[in-house]
């Protein structure tokens, strides 16, 4: 993984867990990183993007809204140790950890959204699963 796309990811990240709810455009974004193409804009609620000299519409899941489409972006080689919508600080949290005992659990506990706690663990199992797809690209470049 190249640095600018380190720097990229992390900014993705840093913007789910910024968000203060469902978000269609952050969707269509971290569906883009997690499928590795361009995101380039929303119409309506499909996404435009582009793949090598791919162009076109595609529809993007919930994964700020739905803990199902949350889930799926959990990367294969990872477990999913524990999920809260209240956790020990009162706020949701998510825990994940590489299937192997040598790395460490990747966890991202602390969006708040008082109105929608269904969404703020979307939004933390989203965060949880991108740094985790972040740390095994980093790991596979090492």
């Amino acid at each position: 993984m190249h640095d600018k796309d380190m720097v990229e990811m992390d900014a993705l990240i840093q913007r789910v867990e910024a968000a203060t709810g469902p978000d269609r455009e952050l969707d269509a974004m971290v569906r883009a990183a997690a499928e590795r193409v361009s995101f380039v804009k929303m119409i309506g609620k499909s996404a435009f993007r582009t793949s090598g000299g791919d162009r076109g519409l595609y529809d993007t899941p919930a994964y700020t809204a739905s803990l199902d489409a949350a889930v799926s972006l959990v990367p294969s080689g990872c477990l999913l140790v524990a999920m809260s919508d209240i956790a020990a600080d009162g706020m949701p949290g998510v825990c994940l950890c590489s299937d192997t005992s040598a790395s460490p659990p990747v966890e991202h506990w602390g969006i708040s959204i008082a109105a929608n706690r269904q969404a703020a663990l979307a939004l933390a199992l989203c965060a949880a699963a991108l740094r985790a797809r972040l740390a095994m690209q980093m790991e596979g470049d090492g």
